[in-house]
C-alpha cells in the first residue's frame, strides 16, 4: 500500500538506524534490485500495491505522472511513480523476506520512501499532500476494476476495512467474480491444526486441497492466511 495509504497525514515511517539495519540484509537488496513490472490499468484505493502470485507492482490508473507541490513561494513539479515503487517493494521485502507484518512493514517502507523524497531534493509533508490527493478510499469513490491477483495482506491487516474489502472483490473480476466471499465462507484467520488452509510448518497435516499458494483461495475472494479456515475446508489427498 503506498503513499496516502491508511495513514493520512502520517509520519515519516521509520528512522534512519532501522532502514540501514534492513538495508544490509542480502535477501532485501536483491529483492530491491530486482526489476519489476508496473501495471497503471487498475484501481487501487490507497494509490498502489503489489501482485501475490508474481514481481508486479500495481498503480492507481488515475494517478498523474506528473505532480506539484509550492512550497515557500517555489512550485516543484515531480513524478511520484519512482517514490511510490520504492515504498511496494520494500514493504513487500519486509514482509516476505523478513516475515514482518504490514503495519511495521508498511512504517518501514513509508521511511524508505521518505528517504527516497528527500534525497530527489522535496519536501516530504508536501509531497504526500500532493500525493494523497487521489487516494479513493472514500465510500462515494467508484472501484471499477482492482487487480484480480492483488495482495490483499495490507487490506486485511487489523483494523480491516471490511466495506472497502467488500467492495474491491466485487471489482476484481475474472474468477474472482465467481467466488464466495468471506463472510459467505464464514472465514476466520484462526484455524486448527487438523483443518486449516495452507502449509503450516508446525501442522503437518490438515491442509486444505483449494489452498492457492501463497495466499490464496479457489473458491473463496481475498487474502487467506494459511492458517485460516472456512466452511468449504476439504482436506487435501
Amino acid at each position: 500500500m503506498s503513499s496516502g495509504h491508511r495513514h493520512p497525514g502520517g509520519s515519516g515511517g521509520q528512522g534512519k538506524l532501522i532502514i540501514d539495519r534492513i538495508l544490509k540484509n542480502p535477501d532485501v537488496q536483491r529483492e530491491l534490485y530486482e526489476w519489476w513490472p508496473v501495471d497503471r490499468g487498475y484501481d487501487l484505493p490507497y494509490l498502489g500495491g503489489t501482485s501475490s502470485n508474481e514481481r508486479k507492482i500495481y498503480l492507481d490508473r488515475h494517478l498523474p505522472f506528473s505532480l506539484s507541490y509550492e512550497h515557500d513561494g517555489l512550485k516543484k513539479e515531480f513524478n511520484p511513480t519512482e517514490y511510490l515503487c520504492n515504498h511496494e517493494k520494500f514493504e513487500r521485502a519486509c514482509m516476505d523476506v523478513l516475515g514482518w507484518g504490514y503495519e511495521h512493514a508498511h512504517q518501514a517502507a513509508t521511511g524508505y520512501e521518505r528517504r527516497s523524497v528527500l534525497a530527489a531534493g522535496l519536501f516530504w509533508q508536501p509531497y504526500q499532500s500532493a500525493v494523497e490527493r487521489f487516494v479513493k478510499a472514500a465510500e462515494h469513490e467508484s472501484l471499477q476494476k482492482v487487480p484480480p491477483d492483488l495482495d490483499m495482506r495490507p487490506y486485511n491487516s487489523p483494523p480491516p476495512d471490511k466495506a472497502l474489502i467488500a467492495r474491491m472483490e466485487k471489482a476484481m473480476g475474472g474468477k474472482n467474480a465467481a467466488k464466495h466471499s468471506k463472510a459467505e465462507a464464514e472465514y476466520t484467520d484462526h484455524g486448527h491444526a487438523s483443518t486449516h488452509c495452507g502449509p503450516v510448518a508446525q501442522w503437518k497435516t490438515g491442509q486444505c486441497e483449494h489452498f492457492e499458494a501463497p495466499s490464496s483461495c479457489e473458491l473463496v475472494r481475498g487474502h487467506i492466511s494459511a492458517r485460516g479456515w472456512c466452511k468449504y475446508w476439504k482436506g487435501a489427498s
